[in-house]
């Protein structure tokens, strides 16, 4: 068996405690030095900029190691499927409303890569 093979299964065995570990992995480990060094290059003058940017890695941290522990665990059919859970339903038609329209448009992008 590979090596990636082993970790896969091991990821597959336990996927909460690996998507916590990952989580924190991307969010501490990657966000915080990525913070840091963005922070120095953009300019203060630009508050939305200045704010917000540096903190991407951060913030996508866990949505980042749930599509990991998805394509550890069940391939690219538990990605395909884990994005497929981000459509809305017709049962929520009415919750899909109070969503600002801006929210709407990168689900559509996610499923049309992930279409086999």
């Amino acid at each position: 068996m590979k090596i990636l093979e082993i970790r896969a299964s091991w990821i597959a065995q336990n996927p909460l405690l690996f998507y916590i570990i990952i989580t924190f992995f991307i969010a501490y480990v990657l966000g915080i030095p990525f913070k840091m060094i963005l922070s120095g290059l953009i300019r203060e003058q630009h508050e939305v900029a200045h704010v917000l940017v540096p903190r991407t890695v951060t913030v996508y941290a866990p949505a980042i190691a749930a599509i990991i522990v998805s394509y550890a665990s069940w391939g690219k059919t538990g990605v395909k499927t884990l994005i497929q859970k981000l459509v809305p339903q017709k049962k929520h038609f009415l919750y899909w409303l109070f969503v600002p329209p801006e929210q709407h448009l990168p689900n559509r992008y996610l499923l049309f890569y992930f279409r086999s």
